[in-house]
């Protein structure tokens, strides 16, 4: 079997236990869905639901799966949930930057250069 094979099973292999880890997170969390009520996370009973809540739906299309993905990493790795929704939002204002700035780029042509210019912006 082929290293490639090997990898493409190795990388799915991973993004379904991811799914099943995000689905775990609340009582009706769906990976598909662009809002995310971790409220199995939720450290009080009093805590509101805006604090435990991600919400994907301003990230685009083409990144919203990789954003997700890195979500739930960051939280695998023993993130709060607050802290999640920091890298989200921060995403979300990166994303609007490069869709402003740099539509017709690609993502991963991104550089010190145009980082620079994202933290001039904020």
């Amino acid at each position: 079997m082929s290293s490639i094979v090997l990898a493409e099973n190795f990388i799915s292999g991973k993004k379904s236990e991811y799914m099943r880890f995000a689905e775990q997170l609340g009582s009706n969390v769906c990976f598909s869905e662009d809002k995310w009520i971790c409220d199995k996370l939720r450290r009080a009973p009093s805590e509101d639901a805006g604090i435990i809540t991600l919400y994907f739906s301003k990230i685009p299309d083409q990144h919203k799966e990789m954003v997700k993905y890195f979500s739930i990493i960051r939280i695998i790795q023993g993130i709060t949930i607050g802290s999640a929704k920091v890298d989200v939002v921060g995403l979300t204002r990166f994303f609007g930057f490069w869709t402003a700035k740099y539509k017709s780029v690609e993502l991963h042509k991104c550089d010190e250069f145009i980082a620079a210019k994202f933290c001039q912006h904020l």
